[in-house]
């Protein structure tokens, strides 16, 4: 039997768990973002998000055009902080930190990230979502 690549796997699944769990009445129609956007999108922006995977809570990124993020967060596990580097790779958002991932240890991840009308959706690895976003522009705080 045949397999579905991964990454391809994770967006569609993801887009039926949004029509289940996004909490959007209107039900919006969610589109994968493509290399070009997501560049776009996370050059010099501060994006606000709702975390829904894992513990909740909440989270401040800076996202810096030459490739630097800073992460801040709050959640019932207590508030963390974690600087690293991001880009894109076949569609897909990456980032890559010298300090271990909260939760599962990793230094490297790739996601991919939805367009739901107005929103940003990232995906988690099960293919649910991980947060809704809300982006906004802000010079780095990095330079």
């Amino acid at each position: 039997m045949r397999r579905p690549a991964p990454l391809l796997a994770l967006p569609l699944c993801a887009l039926c768990c949004l029509s289940c769990h996004s909490g959007d009445a209107s039900r919006t129609a969610c589109e994968p973002l493509a290399g070009e956007a997501i560049t776009g999108l996370f050059a010099d922006v501060i994006h606000r998000a709702a975390v829904e995977d894992g513990v909740g809570g909440t989270a401040v990124n800076h996202w810096c055009q030459g490739g630097h993020f800073v992460s801040r967060w709050t959640s019932p596990a207590g508030p963390g902080e974690i600087e690293g580097r991001w880009w894109v790779s076949e569609d897909l958002r990456c980032v890559s930190v010298e300090d271990p991932l909260p939760g599962d240890g990793a230094t490297r991840r790739c996601v991919p990230l939805l367009r739901c009308g107005e929103r940003i959706a990232s995906v988690n690895a099960k293919g649910g979502i991980h947060g809704w976003h809300v982006l906004e522009p802000s010079p780095c705080p990095l330079n």
